[in-house]
Formats: C-alpha cells, sequence, structure tokens
C-alpha cells in the first residue's frame, strides 16, 4: 500500500507481498502501519480501537519471525527515515538530482 496527498487506506490485511519474502512483507506493513496509525487515523477519526486491534494483529504476526529487540530496532528504524523524509521534503532537498520522479514511482510500484 501507498500513501499519496490523499488519506491512507485503513490497512486490515497483513499479507505478503507476491515478490516479496514473509518477514520482508511484514516490515513494510509494519513502516506503513506505524505512518498510518500516527498521523492519518488521528486525522481521519479512525477509532482509537480499531487502531488497538490491528496493531496487535500485526505484532502477533511480527513476534512471529522477530525477536522484541529486533522489533524495537525496526521500529526507530521506520521512524528515523519518516523524520529524514520530513526534514528533506521540509527543506526541498533533492539528495538524488539524477533519479527522474518517474523512475521514483517505478521503483516504488506506481504505475505512470
Amino acid at each position: 500500500m501507498a500513501c499519496a496527498s490523499s488519506p491512507c487506506p485503513r490497512p486490515t490485511t497483513f499479507r505478503p507481498a507476491r515478490s516479496l519474502a514473509w518477514a520482508e512483507s511484514l516490515v513494510i506493513d509494519f513502516a506503513y502501519f506505524v505512518v498510518w496509525a500516527g498521523i492519518y487515523a488521528p486525522q481521519h477519526q479512525v477509532p482509537p480501537g480499531h487502531v488497538y486491534r490491528l496493531k496487535h494483529r500485526l505484532f502477533a504476526k511480527l513476534q512471529a519471525h522477530f525477536t522484541p529487540r529486533q522489533i524495537e530496532e525496526l521500529l526507530w528504524r521506520i521512524v528515523q527515515c519518516v523524520a529524514f523524509n520530513w526534514h528533506n521534503d521540509f527543506l526541498e532537498l533533492d539528495l538524488e538530482p539524477e533519479v527522474k520522479n518517474g523512475d521514483r514511482l517505478l521503483f516504488l510500484g506506481s504505475k505512470k
């Protein structure tokens, strides 16, 4: 799932992506959920109970593959990436000027 300028859809299932291993897909779901739960859910009045249920489902799946320490490390890395992204967006930094916008969209799995 990708977030655009419109609200992110609610993550309701955490299924593996076709081209990724199950654990890799969970890490992507975890990153998506952290951003969704922290930014989009409160703005769109998603009931906290819904967020907590999804969080517990996701954590149960994460705990099957990762230790608590690894989950904590993943969370810190996700939060740092989000912070760096916001920092660069706010300052309008283009750290990869040689990469065209269309190439970025293709990398993220979007269709032109």
